[in-house]
C-alpha cells in the first residue's frame, strides 16, 4: 500500500503535456509564471510553472513542485522537485502541451515526471487540464498568474482543508448538538446526486468501485449544478455548511441510509483530506470552472471557423481535447462538444473541398484534364474516413488503462498550411455522401469528353495491322485504353469502343492462330510460351473464342512438355551422376567371375549414395521446417536444433561430388565382387563430409546387381 501511495504521489506530481492559447502576437497570454495545485495523493501539492517561448509556438521552461504547505505531511514524507519542460503551443485554440524533460532538482524518492494536457481560460487567465496518467485519483490541475493565484486557487484550497470550527455538531451517544442554521433538505441533495445516473444510466452504483464512482461523481460540484441545490459553489463552502450537509446525508431512514447509493458522495464533506474529500474536490472544481469557460469560448470560436492556414490545426486541437482535458466532463458536454467540432469542420471543409474539385473541374480538357479528373475522384473513393457525422456517446467509466499519446501536441500551423490545397485534409470532417456528391462533380466533367476521345481511339483501333502483329498490338492497346478509362466503361461511348475491339478480335484470331501455334511449338522454354502467349492473348472473350482456346491448350500442353524437360534437366545437372558422363567404359579388369567395374560404373555407385544422402537431407530439412516442438519427439526435436542451428536457420545441407578417379580393381576373396581403389573430391554445404570420399586414395568393394554396379563401403 505504501508503495502505491509512493507511486500516486510522484505520477501525480510530474506530468507535464499541456494544450493551450491563442495568436502569434499574444504569446505573453501563456509564457511567464503560474501557481496552482494538483493532488499527489495524499497530497494537496502546489505547482510552479515558468514558461518562455522563442516563436510563439515552442515552448520551454521549468516545472516545480511541494506540499501547499509546510504542514502537509504524510507517512511518505513530504516531496519537492524542479525539472524542465518543453511542449508546443497552439494560439487559435487556446491549447498547449507541455512534457517533462531533465531534472533540475530529483526528490529523495522515486518519482516519474508525467505529461499533461490543458488549456488556456482567458476568462480567468487560468490553465486547466489533465494528467495523462489513469492511476491519478484526481487527474485535475489548475494553475493561474502569481499576483491572483493566492484568492483564486489557495484561498479556496486553505478553506478546503479546514474542519469545522467550535460551532461544528457535536455526537455524545446518543445525544446530539445540532449546528446553528439546520441541515439542507435531504430531497434537494439526493436530487442533486440525481444527475450521475442520467449522465451515466449504464453504471451499476452498487457494483462499482468508488474510486471509479468518485471520478465520474466530480462533474456533480460544477458550479452551475451544485448552486441550483445548495446556493452557492463548492469552494465558497465554509467547513461548517459542509458539516450540516453532511450531517443531513448521514442521517438513516428506516434503518437505512438516506442517500442509497449515493452515500460515496458524503466524503466529499467530511474529512478535508485524502481522496475525494474537499480539499481534492475543489481541486477539480477549480479546474473545471476554466475547462467549462474554455469549452464555452471554444464552441463560440468554432461557429466562426473559415478555410484559413491554421483551422485544420485549430480543428485537431479541439479533437484532441476531447479525449484529453476535457476527457472528464459530463458525457452529455463531450458529446455536445464534439457534435459542434464535427459540424464546424463540415462547415470548413465542405467548401474547400468543393473549392478544390472546381479548380480542378475548370482547368481540365482533353485526354490530360480526364486523368486529372479521374485521379481526383478515385480519391475521394479510396481515402477512408473516421468521421461519418454520427457523434460516438464519450466514454463514461474511466478506462482501466489510458494509452500514452506519443504526440499531442497541437499542430503546427505552416505544417497545415500546405495541406489546404489537398482534398485528404478535409476527409475526416464532411460525411460520405459529401464526397459521392463531389465526385460525381469530378465524374459528369470527365464523362463531357469521352465522346470526343473515344472517337480519337476507334481510329486507333483502325490501324492495329492484321494477324499475329495485329493480336499483339491489340493487347498493347487494350492495356493503354483500360488504364485510362476503367472508371468509365459502363458508359454508352467507352462500351461501344470495347464492343468494336471485341468484333474485330474474332477476325484476328483466326487470321494470327498459324503463325502463333507455330512460335509456341518452336519455344525453347515454359518461359517462351508464357511471354507468347501474354503478348497476343488476354483480352476480354480471348480464352472463348475457338481459335484462342486452340492456342491456349497448344501453349499449355507446349510449357508442360517444356517445363518437363527442363525438370528433368535440372535433376541430371543436381544429380552426382553428371561427373560419370565423361569417365570411360572400357578399362574393365577380366576375372573368373566376369568383368570388373569400369571407371564409369564405380562412379555412378559412388553417385547414388551422394543421391541418397543429398535426398535425406531435403527431407529432414522440409520436415524441421515445419515441424511442431509440442509434438514433435525428442529425437525429431535435436536432429532439427543440429540441422537447422549449424546452417542459420535455413535447414538445408548438401554434399556435391567434384571428381572421380578409378585406379584399379581385383577380384573380392572370400565374398562377392571386385575391391577398388579410387580417388575422389566433394565439397558439403552445412554439413560435414561424408566418410570414404575425402581427397587421397579411397577403397570400396563393387557388386553387380541387376540395377547396376553398388557400391559396399569397406569395415
Amino acid at each position: 500500500m505504501r508503495r502505491r501511495l509512493l507511486a500516486l504521489a510522484f505520477i501525480a506530481a510530474f506530468g507535464l503535456e499541456v494544450l493551450g492559447s491563442p495568436a502569434f502576437a499574444q504569446t505573453n497570454e501563456i509564457t511567464g509564471s503560474w501557481r496552482g495545485v494538483y493532488l499527489a495523493y495524499p497530497q494537496v501539492t502546489r505547482l510552479e510553472l515558468d514558461i518562455s517561448s522563442k516563436d510563439g509556438r515552442s515552448l520551454d521552461g521549468i516545472a516545480a513542485f511541494q506540499p501547499v504547505s509546510d504542514s502537509q505531511r504524510s507517512a511518505l514524507g513530504q516531496f519537492r522537485g524542479r525539472f524542465r519542460v518543453t511542449g508546443m503551443y497552439e494560439s487559435s485554440s487556446g491549447t498547449f502541451a507541455l512534457v517533462p524533460g531533465e531534472w533540475l532538482e530529483r526528490p529523495a524518492r522515486l518519482a516519474r515526471p508525467l505529461r499533461m494536457s490543458g488549456v488556456l481560460d482567458r476568462r480567468s487567465h487560468q490553465l486547466a487540464g489533465t494528467f495523462d496518467d489513469v492511476s491519478l485519483s484526481n487527474p485535475y490541475f489548475v494553475l493561474a498568474r502569481p499576483s491572483a493565484a493566492d484568492q483564486s486557487i489557495f484561498e479556496p484550497i486553505e478553506e478546503a482543508l479546514e474542519r469545522a470550527g467550535p460551532e461544528r455538531s457535536v455526537k455524545l451517544g446518543r445525544l446530539k448538538i445540532p449546528l446553528n442554521g439546520g441541515a439542507p433538505d435531504l430531497d434537494k441533495v439526493r436530487d442533486w446526486a440525481e444527475r450521475f445516473a442520467s449522465e451515466f444510466p449504464e453504471v451499476d452504483l452498487r457494483r462499482t468501485t468508488v474510486d471509479r464512482l468518485t471520478a465520474m461523481a466530480r462533474n456533480l460540484f460544477e458550479d452551475q449544478h451544485f448552486s441550483r441545490y445548495f446556493g452557492k459553489t463548492y469552494d465558497r463552502m465554509s467547513p461548517a455548511e459542509r458539516e450540516k450537509v453532511l450531517k443531513a446525508m448521514r442521517e438513516r431512514q428506516n434503518g437505512r441510509d438516506a442517500m442509497g447509493p449515493y452515500a460515496f458522495l458524503s466524503s466529499a464533506f467530511s474529512d478535508p483530506h485524502g481522496q475525494f474529500s474537499p480539499a481534492d474536490v475543489t481541486i477539480g472544481v477549480l479546474a473545471q470552472r476554466a475547462l467549462r469557460n474554455w469549452s464555452g469560448d471554444a464552441l463560440g470560436r468554432l461557429d466562426g471557423l473559415s478555410a484559413s492556414a491554421g483551422v485544420l490545426g485549430e480543428l485537431a486541437a479541439y479533437k484532441a481535447a476531447q479525449t484529453s482535458s476535457i476527457s472528464h466532463l459530463w458525457p452529455s458536454e463531450l458529446q455536445t462538444f464534439a457534435a459542434r467540432v464535427g459540424q464546424a469542420g463540415r462547415r470548413v471543409a465542405l467548401p474547400a473541398l468543393n473549392a478544390w474539385a472546381d479548380g480542378i473541374i475548370q482547368g481540365a480538357s482533353g485526354r490530360t484534364g480526364l486523368a486529372a479528373l479521374t485521379a481526383a475522384a478515385q480519391k475521394l473513393v479510396v481515402v477512408t474516413t473516421t468521421s461519418e457525422r454520427v457523434p460516438v456517446r464519450p466514454r463514461t467509466l474511466p478506462p482501466t488503462t489510458r494509452p500514452r499519446p506519443e504526440s499531442r501536441l497541437p499542430v503546427r500551423q505552416e505544417q497545415t498550411s500546405a495541406t489546404l490545397s489537398e482534398p485528404e485534409a478535409w476527409f475526416e470532417y464532411v460525411t460520405m455522401e459529401d464526397r459521392a456528391a463531389i465526385q460525381q462533380r469530378l465524374r459528369d466533367k470527365a464523362e463531357s469528353f469521352l465522346p470526343t476521345l473515344m472517337a480519337a481511339e476507334r481510329r486507333q483501333l483502325d490501324s492495329l495491322g492484321t494477324g499475329a502483329a495485329a493480336l499483339r498490338a491489340g493487347v498493347t492497346w487494350y492495356g493503354a485504353f483500360m488504364s485510362t478509362y476503367q472508371p468509365y466503361q459502363s458508359t454508352t461511348a467507352v462500351r461501344e469502343v470495347l464492343e468494336a475491339v471485341s468484333g474485330r478480335r474474332k477476325t484476328d484470331l483466326a487470321a494470327g492462330a498459324k503463325e502463333l501455334l507455330s512460335q509456341v511449338a518452336s519455344a525453347q522454354t515454359a518461359g517462351a510460351v508464357d511471354a507468347i502467349v501474354s503478348a497476343h492473348l488476354g483480352l476480354p472473350g480471348d480464352a472463348q473464342d475457338p481459335n484462342g482456346a486452340r492456342i491456349e491448350t497448344a501453349a499449355r500442353e507446349r510449357a508442360r512438355v517444356l517445363g518437363a524437360a527442363a525438370a528433368a534437366a535440372e535433376a541430371e545437372a543436381k544429380s552426382a551422376r553428371s561427373v560419370c558422363n565423361s569417365l570411360p567404359e572400357g578399362d574393365r579388369e577380366a576375372g573368373m567371375n566376369g568383368d570388373g567395374p569400369s571407371s564409369r560404373d564405380m562412379c555412378l555407385a559412388v553417385a547414388a549414395r551422394f543421391d541418397m544422402v543429398n535426398e535425406n537431407l531435403e527431407t529432414q530439412a522440409r520436415e524441421c521446417k515445419t515441424f511442431d516442438k509440442r509434438t514433435a519427439s525428442p529425437f525429431t526435436a535435436m536432429t532439427c536444433i543440429a540441422l537447422c542451428g549449424g546452417t542459420g536457420g535455413s535447414c538445408e545441407m548438401s554434399v556435391r561430388l567434384l571428381s572421380f578417379k578409378k585406379i584399379a580393381c581385383g577380384e573380392a576373396v572370400g565374398e562377392a565382387g571386385w575391391v577398388c581403389d579410387y580417388q575422389s573430391a566433394m565439397t558439403s554445404r552445412g554439413t560435414p563430409p561424408l566418410p570414404d570420399f575425402g581427397p587421397g586414395l579411397n577403397k570400396a568393394r563393387f557388386v553387380k546387381s541387376a540395377d547396376g554396379w553398388l557400391m559396399i563401403t569397406r569395415r
